[in-house]
């Protein structure tokens, strides 16, 4: 019984495609890296989105909308921290209650086994200050949490950064999961240390990169 298929048709495929490998491996090559290279161009990847978590592309933001105000948090407590000669817990429980979360406080104390570098002391206190922000929706059990240290060094856009995402998270309707968010300021070179705020309110998992 003779064959359906000509074997002289594939061995010349296969003959052609074995003198061209190299030509087509760089061509392949070339067209990958431009490829990679285009997704930097902005019109090019204007209509794609990231998705995680099966998310549609209505809930990814393309651009950070309280970028400006996130930076100018961030300078006024600078301004606050300079003003009260330590971390500002009443300006910082305040600001956290304008953003619609539920802060707590909490004394702290703790034995470094090392002296502290700048006042030689082993004995570290300050105040944790907590916040919540509720979703609209149930809560669930997976969580996401943002960090950021209060300390005397320049990190005071962190806290920044932190206020100005429980301000844009307050305005979103249809997350599922759960965000927790804190900005730890239990620094062991400071007088008084801040967690501004734990987000555990109910919000789907967001494609965050920090």
């Amino acid at each position: 019984m003779g064959l359906l298929s000509d074997p002289n048709r594939r061995r010349a495929l296969t003959t052609l495609l074995t003198r061209l490998n190299t030509p087509l491996c760089v061509v392949c090559y070339l067209a990958g890296v431009a490829w990679f290279m285009g997704l930097a161009f902005q019109p090019f990847t204007l209509r794609t989105y990231m998705s995680e978590n099966a998310m549609g592309s209505t809930m990814v933001e393309e651009h950070f909308p309280t970028g400006e105000r996130a930076l100018a948090m961030g300078r006024e407590f600078s301004a606050h921290k300079k003003q009260a000669g330590g971390m500002p817990v009443d300006w910082l429980v305040k600001a956290m209650q304008a953003k619609g979360l539920e802060v707590f406080t909490q004394s702290f104390s703790r034995t470094l086994p090392f002296p502290d570098e700048n006042k030689e002391r082993y004995m570290v206190r300050g105040t944790n200050v907590y916040g919540i922000l509720r979703a609209p929706r149930a809560p669930r059990t997976e969580s996401l949490v943002f960090s950021a240290p209060c300390s005397p060094q320049g990190n005071d856009q962190a806290v920044g950064l932190l206020l100005g995402l429980a301000q844009y998270f307050r305005g979103e309707v249809q997350e599922t999961g759960t965000h927790p968010f804190s900005d730890t300021g239990t620094h062991p070179f400071s007088d008084t240390g801040t967690r501004p705020f734990s987000d555990t309110g109910s919000r789907a998992p967001w494609p965050w990169f920090c």
